[in-house]
């Protein structure tokens, strides 16, 4: 993974905000009921189901030269465009669950941007950054926004490289 070190945005770094991670409690696994409720209200991406997604999922990989360790889903939500990488503490991979809404509005280019995006988020431990509600210093949560915006800056980034770009 040091690949991607060199298309991490030079801000997503902690320690250019003066954020200690260690101050902040660790990201929070999904349990075992969200795994469920994901399970309930999604299909997972197969080639069968949803070839195309499969096919923009192939794409991503085979562009960013490495191993899918992911599941995917998309889950039923008619008015949010939405897509998001996650833990299930039950589960040895992350999930990346994009909404029908997104499927429906983006072209195949579009929809790689964003798988290659939220693969970023994971490859860079972005999870582990603090969530600006964690505080009530008024600096500190504008540097958690900061850090946040940097974050999205590398995600882009890899999300560019990942649809050829």
């Amino acid at each position: 993974m040091d690949y991607f070190e060199k298309y991490r945005f030079h801000k997503d770094n902690p320690e250019e905000f003066g954020i200690n991670l260690k101050e902040f409690e660790k990201p929070k696994v999904l349990d075992e009921s969200h795994l469920s409720n994901l399970l309930s209200h999604s299909i997972r991406v197969t080639k069968e189901i949803l070839p195309k997604v499969h096919s923009s999922i192939e794409k991503v990989f085979e562009r960013l030269e490495i191993e899918n360790q992911f599941n995917f889903f998309v889950t039923a939500d008619t008015y949010q465009a939405n897509a998001a990488c996650s833990l299930m503490s039950l589960s040895s991979k992350p999930e990346i669950i994009l909404t029908s809404k997104l499927i429906e509005l983006l072209n195949q280019k579009e929809l790689e941007f964003v798988i290659g995006h939220e693969v970023a988020h994971y490859i860079y431990q972005h999870s582990i950054y603090p969530n600006p509600q964690a505080t009530d210093n008024r600096i500190a949560k504008l540097n958690i926004l900061n850090l946040s915006r940097a974050a999205e800056i590398s995600a882009d980034r890899i999300g560019f490289l990942a649809c050829g770009d």
